[in-house]
């Protein structure tokens, strides 16, 4: 008898040892009030990357609401009371009771029971102030969410390789299956295959006239990428310059790559500003698999390709071009 029991409690031991590690999952349960309004619905939406995705709605009694559900981690979440809104009001969510007071009408958000969320409201002012250190955030709060998201959303597109990559190093291990680290450790692996020395990714897209266009076409030509879209400020602010450049390269092959989801103000823009070069674009906005196959994260962005089709320059900006690509042309 003793043997048996001996042998259970071996077996339990290996089936334990052998279990897979679960990713954390907690249930979460919010109580809100509406204060200005008092409409049928209101809508909660999980930030995703760069876009707000609907994931449940409510009904609003005498302006009051609940949701409940289950995440994997704290991540950001969005109220409002129009069902497609691009820019709800914002909180971060976590598996604890968490009750909010809502009012649209001052772009207002009071939210109690959320950690996350207190951290997330302490920063959330000073992120985009000169000087502000995430590394030190980081430092401070290493197993939480927070920083993470600010990393992929407030800083990934101006770092380059090596300086995400220390970032990204600081965060504890517990947090590496949650979803911003996984999008940062992504974006890594993107950004190392369009480094300075790689050969750039080939890809095919349909120009104005709906008739594909390779990037590898220009093979044997240098070639800049641009990447752009009609609603981009900095995009048309910088349109002098690459027509400047256009004028005054004349063996230099440029491709424009739009982020436009419509088609009509892509064109347009292609007619207003005279961009006499080849343009395409699939009308997926920030969901191009281009994004992700070029780590594209702000725009401008600019590649140059050499003849072999390898990337020799990169930039956020058109701003200093000029100089970049007078000792490759004879003019």
């Amino acid at each position: 008898m003793k043997m048996m029991k001996h042998w259970k409690i071996s077996i339990w031991a290996v089936v334990i040892l052998f279990l897979p590690v679960a990713v954390f999952a907690g249930e979460y349960h919010i109580e809100g009030q509406l204060v200005d309004k008092t409409p049928s619905m209101i809508y909660l939406s999980r930030y995703t990357d760069k876009a707000f995705v609907l994931k449940d709605s409510a009904i609003v009694q005498n302006g009051r609401f609940a949701f409940d559900g289950t995440l994997s981690s704290p991540l950001l979440y969005g109220l409002s009371t129009e069902r497609d809104s691009s820019h709800p009001l914002t909180f971060f969510l976590e598996d604890s009771p968490v009750k909010i007071r809502l009012n649209e009408r001052n772009l207002d958000i009071k939210v109690s029971g959320s950690r996350s969320d207190s951290l997330y409201r302490q920063e959330l002012p000073r992120i985009d102030q000169k000087g502000y250190r995430l590394d030190s955030l980081i430092a401070v709060h290493p197993k939480s969410v927070v920083p993470a998201y600010f990393l992929i959303h407030n800083f990934a597109w101006s770092l380059d390789l090596h300086q995400l990559q220390v970032l990204r190093s600081a965060f504890s291990s517990e947090l590496d299956r949650t979803l911003y680290l996984k999008q940062i450790d992504t974006l890594i692996v993107s950004l190392k295959k369009v480094d300075i020395g790689q050969r750039a990714p080939d890809f095919t897209l349909r120009d104005v006239q709906s008739r594909k266009v390779s990037l590898s076409d220009f093979r044997g030509k240098y070639v800049l990428v641009e990447f752009w879209a009609s609603w981009c400020g900095d995009c048309r602010r910088e349109m002098p310059i690459i027509k400047t450049i256009h004028t005054k390269y004349k063996d230099l092959a440029i491709l424009g790559v739009s982020f436009d989801r419509n088609r009509p103000s892509w064109l347009n823009a292609i007619r207003q500003y005279q961009l006499g070069w080849t343009q395409v674009s699939d009308l997926k906005g920030w969901g191009s698999s281009l994004t992700s196959l070029y780590a594209v994260r702000w725009i401008p962005m600019v590649y140059l390709l050499d003849p072999n089709g390898k990337i020799i320059y990169k930039a956020l900006t058109l701003v200093g071009l000029d100089q970049i690509l007078e000792p490759y042309f004879k003019l």
